[in-house]
């Protein structure tokens, strides 16, 4: 009897240091994909703040364009006007 309750404590023994060695594993794989995510957040943040950069100058020029379209247009309707006057 004896006997069957030592086998008995041994595997247990046996099964619980399996169970240990695979939480262990697990920890460390929780840490790699913490790094991991660590790594991906500050890539995307980096993206973002150049896509901002980006965005703001493509911006400005979009402004500008549009400014010079207007004075462009000012200076037209000036010589249009200007030529309506000399025809009539």
């Amino acid at each position: 009897m004896e006997e069957k309750i030592f086998d008995l404590l041994t595997i247990l023994h046996n099964d619980f240091k399996g169970l240990k060695n695979d939480v262990e594993d697990l920890k460390n794989n929780v840490k790699s994909l913490e790094t991991k995510v660590d790594s991906v957040d500050k890539t995307v943040i980096r993206i973002e703040n150049d896509n901002k950069v980006q965005h703001t100058a493509l911006f400005d020029g979009w402004k500008q364009n549009t400014e010079q379209l207007g004075r462009i247009e000012k200076e037209v309707i000036k010589q249009d006007d200007f030529i309506m006057r000399r025809i009539k």
